[in-house]
């Protein structure tokens, strides 16, 4: 007899059902929308830090390279100290981009030296191979510019006028770089017309890096940690997290304002029900399982179509100015889509729980 109740239900109020799943739907998706959005911003400016890595940056740019010019003959003598420590060169710069299939972009462009591979050893490639060679118009780009713009290994990309091939992907683990293009220093050197360095990348060399800074003031140079510098843009961050954290909770206050509402009406217009069914001796025990039963129904398929939508949006790219965070629909994220439907199931189906608990069969008699 419970299907059958549950099932005339529906039919009786199909709006008021589709409504309520609705409403169950919106509240998921937001509260996983946040939480993807702050996982990518983390993704965007942390992962893949290697504590093994030191920066010798110019002095005054320890919280954004792209600002950092090291001469030539300053990076000559600061390699030429540290012999025998591995050591990669590279050029950070702020460029557009258009893909050969017409998308654009404003991305960060990175020229690298051959050591780099050797250095930053934790750089992986989902697809494809690394350019080969300096004079190579070749490319690597990350795995959120390949997304943003809609191109694999085999296309091109265009910097100043002039095409360059991708020949490989980095994988996600990459972190920031995966919000980046890749080629060889000299190229990007070329192609800019800025013949200087952003950064030396050092590895394992942490107190020899350190003794030369403070040794050789005169090269202008200051060192900082990779994870370090990472955590510094992390924090720079802060403002867009507590904006997405603000947008999403006032959206959902207006949600649950409006599943407020739409529990109590609800509640109201299931009493006549309740009150005939429980003077034909149907326990309010069973009312309740009924009813919870219904309402898990359109917590179920509420479920789901959050979660299709959380899976239609995955890999998708916001970009703001150099960050580039990803919406990934990861377990963290369905795991907060889901919970945020059991809570608000929960709450749409209390002012009905209430009154089958609050009142008597004579006052829900009387309420009609």
């Amino acid at each position: 007899m419970g299907r059958e109740w549950i099932w005339a239900h529906i039919r009786h109020l199909p709006f008021a059902t589709l409504a309520a799943i609705g409403v169950l739907v919106i509240v998921a998706f937001l509260v996983g929308a946040a939480v993807a959005w702050q996982r990518g911003l983390d993704r965007a400016a942390q992962a893949g830090a290697d504590s093994s890595l030191l920066y010798l940056v110019a002095r005054g740019s320890e919280d954004a390279v792209e600002r950092s010019l090291i001469e030539e003959g300053q990076y000559d003598q600061a390699i030429g100290s540290l012999p025998g420590v591995a050591i990669g060169q590279e050029l950070v710069h702020m460029s557009p981009v258009i893909a050969s299939n017409g998308n654009q972009s404003r991305l960060t462009w990175r020229g690298v030296s051959p050591e780099i591979t050797t250095v930053r050893q934790g750089l992986q490639l989902s697809s494809g191979q690394w350019f080969n060679g300096e004079a190579s118009k070749e490319v690597v780009i990350g795995q959120r510019v390949a997304s943003e713009l809609g191109i694999g290994v085999g296309e091109e990309v265009s910097l100043l006028g002039t095409p360059l091939k991708v020949v490989g992907i980095f994988d996600h683990g990459v972190g920031f770089a995966a919000g980046e293009i890749w080629l060889p220093l000299a190229m990007l050197q070329g192609l800019s017309n800025r013949h200087h360095i952003s950064k030396l990348v050092v590895r394992n060399a942490f107190e020899p890096a350190t003794f030369l800074m403070l040794s050789r003031p005169d090269l202008g140079m200051v060192e900082i940690s990779e994870e370090a510098y990472l955590a510094t843009v992390s924090r720079g961050l802060a403002p867009l997290r507590v904006v997405g954290w603000i947008i999403a909770v006032l959206l959902i206050c207006a949600a649950a304002v409006g599943a407020g509402s739409a529990a109590v009406a609800l509640a109201d217009a299931r009493r006549g029900s309740f009150a005939i069914a429980r003077s034909v001796g149907v326990s309010v025990g069973r009312l309740i399982l009924w009813f919870c039963c219904e309402a898990c129904l359109r917590g179920l398929i509420a479920i789901l179509i959050a979660l299709f939508v959380l899976m239609a949006v995955d890999g998708t790219v916001l970009r703001l100015g150099t960050i580039a965070p990803e919406l990934r629909a990861d377990r963290v994220v369905l795991v907060a889509t889901i919970f945020a439907v059991i809570v608000s199931t929960f709450l749409t189906v209390l002012p009905t729980l209430l009154n089958l608990t609050r009142l008597s069969l004579s006052q829900q008699l009387r309420s009609q």
